[in-house]
């Protein structure tokens, strides 16, 4: 990789001031074609649900002032390295941590992306991934890939020796060898098991956790990227974070970047489960600035999308903020967000079908609470998506052909009913950084 000319874009002074707008790149919009099936093994398949459609970086940039317009001071992407074929869609299963995908750019266009973005005022995250890599890894012994919790681990292959990671990662015996995840609440199954078909790694081992942390400071300094978003925090055993997070904060600190966002998701709706991950307050070595808010979407989710609680579910969820075991930097700067890609899309649940009134009073929720708030892109254009790969919407369906419908309409009501809110929560600090307090609920 080549390295980013400094100087580098310098961090918000406070996170709660911006508001980030997730972006599915495959699905946003194809700047350039012709990278469409640079992914060995990848065809272009903008009808197949679970297909390469196109989306790049060149897209993205194609359309920073739509998001601009709309009022978001940050993006976050889907991850960007090179992954082996069946996951290159959707970015989550690398192969070679020292290469860009070129299905989506490659470093250049990804460079590209940041500092358009940065002209603008708008913040670039970058979703990242330390506890897998792609579908490379099998086993030929009986029972694969059923879990195997006592006795002797399986004998790992490679799957394609064509397809192999490259070096350090091709190095078998940093693996786990126990079978896939069957019981996602078990604590060590759910670490040293295998997310799917991911390969796991061994994190706990010292060199995996060296090498992982040189992948992602040597990212920053090639990129000037501002943050990222840490994918299967849960999924990790809890002692790498404060290494790996204290090792990222500071090489983003020696470049400049003295508030380098890292927030982490922890699929789980109680604030208990997930808090752990921020690490004790104030403490120098710690964990995840921030994390992806599921308590508070679960309880949009069950007032207004599905409408099977009373508002005094919301008041209890503010509630365990006021005396949180989260750390102090995190507690004020979870991520909010109503649905994302890999919920349901707001209008898809079962009592918000159709119902854009509800749409409407949850993203005011989204807007006005406490936190850092995130928009799942096409929710401003009534995206209505349902599980993966349903929820995953192009925004301009039927790319490069005749008829093609634009959803990057600025004109569409819940648009400007967004940009609107946006432009309400930079008038008033007391909505970014303001103390709330519950009046009454029902």
């Amino acid at each position: 990789m080549t390295g980013f000319a400094a100087p580098y874009f310098p961090s918000p002074a406070n996170w709660r001031d911006v508001t980030i707008y997730q972006i599915f790149t495959d699905r946003f919009a194809d700047g350039e074609p012709s990278n469409n099936e640079l992914t060995p093994g990848v065809k272009h398949e903008p009808f197949k649900p679970r297909g390469v459609h196109g989306g790049d970086f060149a897209g993205v940039e194609r359309h920073l002032e739509y998001i601009q317009d709309l009022g978001a001071r940050a993006i976050w992407i889907t991850p960007v390295f090179l992954n082996e074929a069946s996951s290159a869609w959707h970015g989550y299963g690398a192969v070679d941590f020292t290469t860009v995908s070129p299905q989506l750019g490659g470093l250049k266009g990804l460079q590209s992306l940041i500092q358009a973005a940065h002209r603008r005022g708008i913040y670039v995250l970058i979703d990242v991934v330390v506890n897998h890599i792609g579908y490379v890894i099998t086993s030929d012994d009986p029972g694969w890939p059923r879990y195997r919790r006592t006795g002797e681990g399986y004998h790992l292959r490679w799957r394609d020796p064509k397809c192999m990671p490259l070096p350090p990662f091709n190095n078998l015996n940093w693996y786990h060898d126990r079978g896939r995840i069957e019981q996602w609440e078990d604590p060590v199954q759910a670490v040293v098991g295998q997310f799917y078909t991911l390969s796991d790694l061994r994190t706990e081992l010292p060199e995996v956790r060296a090498a992982l942390l040189d992948v992602y400071r040597k990212f920053i300094h090639e990129t000037d990227c501002d943050g990222f978003r840490v994918d299967t925090v849960r999924h990790v055993e809890r002692s790498f974070w404060e290494p790996w997070c204290t090792g990222i904060r500071e090489s983003a600190t020696a470049l400049g970047k003295a508030n380098f966002l890292m927030f982490g998701e922890a699929a789980d709706g109680r604030d208990e489960r997930i808090a752990v991950y921020t690490g004790p307050q104030g403490r120098h070595e710690r964990a995840f600035d921030s994390l992806l808010d599921f308590p508070f979407y679960y309880a949009v989710k069950d007032v207004l999308a599905l409408a099977q609680a009373p508002t005094r579910r919301l008041a209890e969820r503010w509630k365990k903020l006021t005396a949180p075991p989260y750390s102090r930097e995190a507690v004020s700067q979870l991520v909010t967000f109503i649905d994302n890609h890999d919920q349901p899309r707001f209008l898809a649940q079962e009592n918000a079908d159709g119902h854009e009134a509800r749409l409407r009073q949850a993203l005011v929720l989204l807007y006005t609470s406490p936190g850092i708030p995130c928009l799942y892109y096409g929710t401003e254009q009534g995206f209505r998506g349902g599980h993966d790969p349903h929820n995953r919407e192009d925004m301009v369906v039927g790319q490069g052909g005749g008829g093609a419908v634009n959803h990057f309409d600025r004109d569409h009501a819940l648009y400007r009913f967004v940009a609107q809110l946006n432009r309400m929560r930079q008038e008033h600090p007391a909505l970014r950084q303001g103390s709330q307090f519950v009046i009454a609920d029902n």
